[in-house]
């Protein structure tokens, strides 16, 4: 045992006599200041149906088979969804049928 206490950190300027928040408690449930948490169903692995927009559906169904990819292509993968659904979003208002 040593004769000297462990040194604390000091405080920083402007903080003497404050608390830090502590990033790891958890917000009230009921706080509305804070989004909700949403799990997914772990039985139905968060599968979606179809959404009725045809690049959407397409692009959703090359998400199923990521599972069975190696990780070091899942990249590459959300790489394209993102660019595909981008152009989906840009296209929205251009749609005839939905005029």
């Amino acid at each position: 045992m040593s004769d000297h206490p462990t040194p604390r950190p000091m405080p920083g300027p402007g903080s003497f006599g404050q608390r830090r928040p502590d990033p790891q408690a958890a917000a009230p449930a009921d706080d509305p200041s804070q989004p909700a948490q949403e799990v997914a169903d772990p039985v139905d692995g968060g599968v979606v149906g179809a959404t009725g927009h045809p690049e959407v559906d397409a692009v959703l169904a090359s998400l199923a088979d990521l599972d069975g990819r190696p990780v070091a292509e899942h990249v590459s993968v959300f790489e394209d969804a993102h660019d595909r659904l981008r152009g989906a979003l840009a296209d929205a208002g251009n749609d005839p049928a939905g005029a």
